[in-house]
């Protein structure tokens, strides 16, 4: 999956934010959709919806990441978070292995794993259940 195509889903299935279908005039100047998780980027007659950069720009990633916390699924995501930045089959006993080990609760886990924006709209992705 590209980066574009990440970011789609991440607008609709993690920020709940269908694209838009509605045009608009006139179509020279770029217009945020109502929850601000598309742009529109006008090409002639026609109204192009794109979504923000979630996967490649921190700022939008850490949007995501409120969105997470706000949907209350911080121990899912941060478990995703832990298989997407690690790169390791999805167990839980690693896991919970790893939260034993260190002494860590989900949210202590959740302040120490550092991920680029990708990796955390990946892992958001996997939170809501894709």
């Amino acid at each position: 999956m590209n980066n574009l195509e990440l970011d789609a889903l991440i607008a609709e299935q993690v920020m709940g934010e269908a694209r838009p279908t509605y045009s608009h005039e006139p179509h020279i100047d770029m217009r945020q959709s109502e929850d601000g998780n598309w742009m529109c980027y006008g090409q002639g007659d026609l109204c192009q919806w794109l979504p923000l950069h979630f996967s490649d720009n921190i700022y939008n990633a850490n949007l995501v990441e409120d969105r997470i916390i706000k949907l209350q699924l911080i121990g899912k995501y941060t478990l995703a978070l832990v298989w997407v930045v690690l790169n390791i089959p999805e167990t839980s006993s690693f896991f919970q292995r790893v939260r034993t080990d260190l002494d860590l609760d989900e949210q202590e886990l959740f302040a120490i794993i550092h991920a680029t924006a990708e990796q955390r709209c990946r892992a958001a992705l996997k939170a809501v259940g894709n």
